[in-house]
């Protein structure tokens, strides 16, 4: 067993070996599953679905900042949340009311 290298505990040899021999591995992997040809074309339908998705994050975005607009713009200036104002209550449906 004297052939054999003993370890000499340094951190920073150990260290670079393993990183040398990760990036060997990853550059392997990296080889053997890239494939050399890609036969493959966008179909029109992912177009048409990515414009769709860009259309209702907007609509989204939107109608978030619609709903907590008040709360927003209270947070950003510091002041406290106002109370809606009486055309922006629920309107009085007339049914029962719980006592």
């Amino acid at each position: 067993m004297s052939h054999l290298k003993q370890d000499t505990g340094d951190p920073d040899t150990t260290n670079v070996v393993f990183e040398q021999s990760r990036l060997v591995y990853c550059l392997f992997l990296l080889c053997l599953f890239t494939p050399s040809y890609a036969w493959a074309y966008i179909d029109v339908g992912a177009g048409s679905l990515l414009l769709q998705t860009v259309i209702a994050a907007g609509l989204a975005v939107g109608y978030t900042v619609k709903v907590y607009w008040r709360g927003l713009v209270g947070w950003f200036s510091g002041s406290p949340r106002s109370q809606p104002s009486e055309d922006e209550q629920e309107p009085d449906t007339g049914g029962p009311r719980d006592a």
